[in-house]
């Protein structure tokens, strides 16, 4: 149950990070919603949450030319594989509106993420959220504290943020 908690909040305060940084991407959010679910795919690409991964190998194999034994252990980066110009044209560069958009960010195979449609849900409601409440929020980068020292996992103890406050909702 807990197990997208990191990498959900990760995500999405790399999306907010961006947005605040990009206010071109984040103005066509806001003027076109329906374009948010093309954008999570790039977010996703773009600022994987799980940046890596490793495996062991199972058998014996030669992969590109490298000799891998069984036992061995191997590291997989999600962040390699979405920056390839072989898979993405203009890998790195962010291109809100990018299709098609097949990133590894979720795994792919048995070792998908089970929680992969969650997170979009989860992510696409605080995304829209903060867009209707707080379009004009502004992190302050010198405030912005990522986690220290992880290598599997992105994410931020801090992201400082200032707005100006709407007309309150709910009960």
């Amino acid at each position: 149950m807990t197990g997208g908690i990191d990498t959900t909040t990760t995500f999405t305060g790399a999306a907010l990070i961006h947005l605040s940084q990009h206010p071109d991407d984040r103005q066509r959010l806001i003027d076109d919603p329906g374009l948010l679910p093309v954008a999570t795919e790039e977010f996703l690409r773009y600022y994987p949450p799980a940046r890596t991964h490793a495996r062991t190998v199972a058998v014996d194999t030669v992969f590109e030319g490298v000799a891998m034994r069984k036992g061995e252990r191997v590291l997989l980066s999600e962040v390699a594989a979405g920056r390839d110009e072989s898979a993405f044209e203009n890998a790195d560069e962010f291109v809100i509106d990018r299709t098609p958009n097949r990133h590894v960010s979720f795994g792919v195979g048995i070792h998908r993420c089970v929680g992969s449609h969650l997170a979009r849900v989860e992510f696409a409601e605080m995304i829209t959220a903060v867009l209707q409440r707080l379009p004009d929020y502004e992190i302050a980068p010198e405030g912005i504290e990522e986690y220290p020292d992880w290598a599997i996992f992105g994410g931020w103890r801090r992201l400082p943020a200032t707005f100006t406050p709407g007309t309150r909702l709910g009960a």
